[in-house]
């Protein structure tokens, strides 16, 4: 396994989750693997384009050999890392999942069938 220091945000043993998740929030680290992934982080560092077993092979990789290049990256990057982040389309990727995963999401949490999968309306 890997540790970088910066990825760990807490530790259980010696506050509460709260106060950890509260922190994970501000890490630009942390919201560009959720919306770059490991493989398009990779990319972005130069590192030449492999074909990666799982993201968790590409996630390894990163964390592995490349920690040190990532967060020089987001140092000397970080308006550019931060709009990556915004960009739309990862958006509207995201909504596309959703939609296609409606009925199986709708099943999970419960929503009634016809509307539309909105929160707050349970069976």
């Amino acid at each position: 396994m890997f540790c970088t220091p910066h990825l760990k945000i807490g530790n259980l043993r010696e506050e509460p989750l709260e106060e950890i998740v509260k922190r994970g929030r501000n890490n630009i680290i942390y919201w560009w693997l959720h919306t770059r992934g490991p493989a398009g982080i990779l990319g972005k560092l130069g590192v030449p384009l492999q074909q990666y077993h799982s993201i968790c092979h590409a996630c390894s990789k990163l964390m592995l050999e490349h920690a040190e290049d990532l967060v020089r990256y987001v140092q000397a990057n970080r308006e550019a890392v931060e709009q990556d982040i915004m960009d739309p389309t990862h958006f509207k990727a995201y909504l596309r999942v959703l939609e296609n995963r409606r009925e199986e999401l709708g099943r999970m949490f419960g929503w009634e069938e016809g509307s539309a999968g909105k929160p707050g309306t349970r069976a």
